[in-house]
């Protein structure tokens, strides 16, 4: 008896720390930094923070500022043995962006170009580098970041590239995501943009997943399996920010910092949440990418970064995962402020009566966008205001026992 009491103990104790095991944890070294970007290379773990780069050659455990201090670095890739950082200045009313290059692994930076305004983005394949920014459009390097072209014909600096957001690369094609002109596809050795139409314009991030094209929006997860000829929208949590890949699992964080797995090509996700902070959703999450055997995140609210194991998520999610259903959601319009007119998107988890209207400060209703019956999904309505006067106003949508409201700006 004592002896199969004792057995029981030790498989007790087996399962809690398991349990204890199956669930994101803190690694050490950057407890307190602020994270905002990652990049693998090798062995190499470089995690991006506002006092400058830090690397890790043991999974983040233990980390080493190696340069770039003091700035603003606001992208990381890897081209042939070249790292390449791009900064901003961050001044009031004056921002350029700088392209800085370091070939023994970040120790030693020297910059390369600078561009009149931030550089939001950076992707490489071999000897080709390219720079997506805020207002500049494209620029493309050949020979690993050393010299500089523009590569911005067909686009539209005014509209098209006004915020490139995401840059992802397909064989022979380079794509650019947008907020608020959706996706455009390039061919790699000749500037030629076309627009390749997700079915939402604001692009959060891009990603090559196999031979498909995969774009987080601001309201779900989009797939295009033609080289950007045609997109189709998932069911998926919505205000994409991240993707991860490791093998045939495609991970995603969305708004705020709920990370979540699909095994099968984007068609159904499982959160993964446990062990992050809780709630989870107050942390919003900067950084996130798979290194060996570990998915890792970075927290901005309240610093650090966090691992987990790939195959206890994996192993979980066989054995015992849940499809999340999602909520229904009303977005920040776009552009706010505006003048004369703004578009608000929002989203229905079931079919339902909606309404959609704005109000002026004192309560008084000015405008009934929506009020009738839709079916479950995403929507935008155009809002014009070029009968009213200029001020703060307040939109509100109610759909079922979900009310949400949020405030516009309209200045003429």
């Amino acid at each position: 008896m004592k002896k199969q009491f004792f057995y029981k103990s030790i498989l007790f104790v087996v399962i809690i720390v398991c349990n204890i095991q199956a669930q994101w944890v803190q690694t050490g070294g950057l407890t307190n930094k602020i994270i905002t970007t990652f990049l693998i290379s090798n062995n190499n773990f470089f995690a991006v923070t506002n006092e400058g780069v830090y690397v890790s050659t043991d999974n983040g455990t233990n980390w080493i500022l190696t340069g770039l201090q003091n700035n603003k670095i606001t992208a990381l890739a890897i081209s042939g043995i070249n790292i390449i950082a791009g900064t901003t200045n961050d001044k009031l009313f004056i921002s350029n962006g700088k392209v800085y290059i370091s070939s023994d692994n970040g120790k030693n930076w020297s910059n390369t170009y600078t561009l009149p305004t931030m550089i939001t983005s950076i992707v490489a394949t071999d000897s080709n580098v390219f720079i997506g920014s805020n207002g500049a459009g494209i620029f493309h390097s050949t020979d690993y970041g050393l010299n500089w072209i523009e590569f911005n014909n067909g686009l539209s600096m005014l509209t098209d590239a006004s915020m490139v957001t995401a840059l992802a690369i397909s064989d022979t094609n380079i794509f650019i995501g947008t907020y608020g002109s959706g996706v455009f596809r390039s061919s790699i050795s000749n500037a030629y943009w076309v627009l390749s139409s997700p079915p939402h314009r604001f692009i959060n991030t891009l990603t090559v997943f196999g031979t498909d094209i995969i774009a987080g929006t601001s309201w779900s997860v989009a797939i295009s399996t033609d080289n950007g000829d045609s997109w189709k929208e998932e069911n998926s949590p919505s205000n994409i920010n991240f993707f991860a890949m490791h093998k045939s699992n495609l991970f995603l964080v969305s708004s705020f910092s709920s990370i979540y797995i699909s095994k099968d090509s984007a068609n159904t996700w499982f959160p993964i949440n446990t062990g992050l902070p809780k709630p989870y959703w107050d942390p919003y999450a900067r950084a996130f990418t798979v290194k060996g055997s570990y998915l890792f995140v970075a927290l901005t609210n309240i610093g650090g970064i966090w691992r987990r194991p790939l195959s206890e998520v994996i192993t979980t999610i066989n054995s015992k995962g849940k499809q999340t259903k999602y909520s229904s959601l009303l977005q920040q319009n776009y552009p706010n402020p505006f003048n004369p007119s703004t578009t608000i998107s929002f989203s229905i988890q079931k079919s339902q009566i909606v309404e959609l209207s704005v109000y002026d400060m004192l309560g008084k209703k000015v405008a009934n966008l929506v009020n009738g019956y839709k079916q479950a999904g995403n929507y935008s309505v155009r809002f014009n205001a070029s009968n009213l006067s200029s001020g703060v106003y307040i939109y509100k949508l109610k759909a079922g026992n979900f009310i949400k409201a949020k405030k516009l700006v309209f200045l003429k």
